[in-house]
C-alpha cells in the first residue's frame, strides 16, 4: 500500500469548528545574554577585520542555575504543548481537538504552578546577580553597570501565556460583494485552510507510525539485534503505547478510516498482550513485532 500518512484530504475545513480550536503558547524568559559592542570592535581591529563582521556576546547570568532550569522547563513545557496538538499552518498556531482540550488545560495550568515556583528561585537570586561585587568577579573586564536594569525590570521579562481561539472559516471575513478581490482573498483562505489540515492529519499518521516503529525496535529479540542484546520493552514503553491508541482517534479529525483502522489493529495487539508478557518472553516479543511490522508495511509506513 502507498504511505497512507502522504494522503491529501478533500476536506471541508468548516467543520472543524466545531470539533476542534486553535491553541497558542508564548513562554517568556530573559536570557541574561546581551551584545557586547565594545568587545566585537575590539576582536575586529585585532584581527584586523572589518567592523561588524562578528558580534560577541556575553552573558551576565550565565552562573544561573535558577535561570537554567527556567529555560529548560520552559523548552519542556512547549514540547509538551506540541506533543498534544496538531500544526495548523506555518505560524505559531497549534490545531486542537475539543476532546484534547480539557487535557491540555490541564498540562498548561499545572505546568504554570512548577514554572512560577522556579521563576521565584530565580527572583530570590537575583539581588546576589545584580551585586556589584560579585557581578565584577564573575564578568571581570566585560562588567558593565548598565547592563544590570532594574530587578523588577527583569521579572517583568517573564510570561506564560496560552489561548484558545475559533478555528475560522471564510465566513469571517466582512466582505463587500462588489469587491473584486474579495474571490480571490476567500481562495486563498480556503487553500491555506486545506493545506493546514493536511499537516496536522499528516501529524496524525507521523504519531502512529513513530509509535509502531518505536515498539517494533524495542521488541527485537537477541537475535534480531546486531550487538546481540535484549531489547527492553518496559512498562513505560507500554503505557505510551496504550495513550497513543486511546487518544488518536481526537486527532483523527478528517475521519480518515485508514488512520481509524490502523490504530484499532495497534489497540488489538497492545490489549492481546501486556508489558510483563513482553518483557520476559522473546515469543512474545516476536508475536508484537510482528504484528506491529505488518501494520507499518500494510499501511505503506
Amino acid at each position: 500500500m502507498q504511505d497512507a500518512s502522504n494522503k491529501e484530504y478533500d476536506y471541508d475545513y468548516r467543520t472543524l469548528a466545531s470539533s476542534a480550536v486553535l491553541t497558542t503558547l508564548s513562554i517568556g524568559v530573559p536570557s541574561g545574554r546581551l551584545l557586547d559592542r565594545e568587545t566585537s570592535q575590539k576582536i575586529a581591529e585585532e584581527a584586523k577585520a572589518t567592523h561588524g563582521v562578528l558580534n560577541a556576546y556575553k552573558n551576565i547570568y550565565s552562573n544561573s542555575k535558577e535561570l537554567k532550569a527556567i529555560a529548560d522547563y520552559s523548552q519542556k513545557v512547549r514540547q509538551r504543548h506540541r506533543a498534544i496538538s496538531l500544526p495548523f499552518g506555518d505560524g505559531g498556531m497549534r490545531l486542537l481537538p475539543e476532546a484534547r482540550r480539557a487535557a491540555h488545560s490541564e498540562l498548561m495550568s499545572d505546568s504554570l504552578v512548577e514554572w512560577g515556583e522556579l521563576k521565584d528561585k530565580f527572583e530570590e537570586k537575583l539581588p546576589d546577580l545584580h551585586d556589584v561585587d560579585k557581578a565584577k568577579a564573575i564578568m571581570g573586564d566585560l562588567y558593565d553597570a548598565t547592563n544590570y536594569k532594574a530587578m523588577s525590570e527583569v521579572m517583568q521579562k517573564f510570561s506564560f501565556n496560552w489561548n484558545y481561539l475559533p478555528v475560522p472559516d471564510s465566513g469571517h471575513f466582512i466582505i463587500d460583494n462588489a469587491n473584486a478581490a474579495a474571490g480571490d482573498l476567500i481562495d486563498r483562505f480556503e487553500m491555506h485552510s486545506k493545506n493546514s489540515v493536511n499537516m496536522a492529519m499528516k501529524e496524525a499518521w507521523d504519531m502512529l507510525k513513530r509509535e509502531l516503529r518505536r515498539v517494533s525496535n524495542n521488541c527485537r529479540t537477541k537475535e534480531q539485534r546486531d550487538d546481540g542484546k535484549t531489547s527492553r520493552f518496559g512498562p513505560q514503553n507500554y503505557e505510551n503505547a496504550l495513550d497513543l491508541v486511546e487518544t488518536l482517534s481526537s486527532y483523527n479529525i478528517t475521519n480518515d478510516p485508514n488512520l481509524e483502522q490502523a490504530r484499532e489493529e495497534f489497540e488489538e495487539i497492545l490489549n492481546d498482550t501486556n508489558d510483563v508478557k513482553i518483557k520476559n518472553s522473546d515469543t512474545e516479543k516476536e508475536k508484537v513485532k510482528d504484528g506491529v511490522d505488518s501494520i507499518l508495511e500494510k499501511f505503506g509506513l
